[in-house]
């Protein structure tokens, strides 16, 4: 089973070692800065993990990432924050 991975942040080249020790074997890795995932309203796919770089304090988690977390479907969130 491949593992789907939604990785939002805005710092991506802080998290060079993260992205490049992925392996495509076992997880597929998409990224978006936070500007990409609050123009979408909702993805055609389901992520089992959920990574969102909360960096700055005015940054809020996109509306539909809310509304795939009450779909009946396990996933797991990491928030990273200063």
């Amino acid at each position: 089973m491949i593992l789907k991975i939604l990785f939002i942040s805005d710092r991506v080249s802080d998290y060079h070692t993260f992205v490049r020790s992925h392996s495509s074997l076992t997880a597929g890795l998409d990224l978006l800065n936070h500007v990409e995932a609050n123009r979408r309203y909702q993805f055609p796919t389901f992520y089992d993990i959920f990574i969102i770089d909360l960096h700055d304090p005015w940054i809020a988690i996109p509306p539909w990432l809310r509304e795939q977390a009450q779909q009946h479907y396990f996933h797991q969130f990491i928030f990273i924050s200063d």
